[in-house]
């Protein structure tokens, strides 16, 4: 992987002889509709399956 991003770097005039350190990752969300969640955070296609945090949009804490 390191290789295939340091030669992406390398086509960006300026950047031929860059030097990556580190590669980059990606990450991949899944998220659900609201639509598909019942008021308790239970969702509709699977009875007693209840979810919460990332998956229904929160990606930070609140603390009130």
């Amino acid at each position: 992987m390191l290789g295939e991003q340091e030669a992406i770097v390398h086509t960006i005039p300026g950047l031929e002889r860059a030097k990556v350190l580190s590669p980059a990752y990606s990450i991949e969300y899944d998220y659900l509709l609201p639509t598909q969640l019942r008021p308790s955070l239970e969702t509709r296609l699977l009875p007693g399956l209840y979810l919460a945090g990332q998956i229904n949009g929160l990606s930070a804490a609140f603390v009130l």
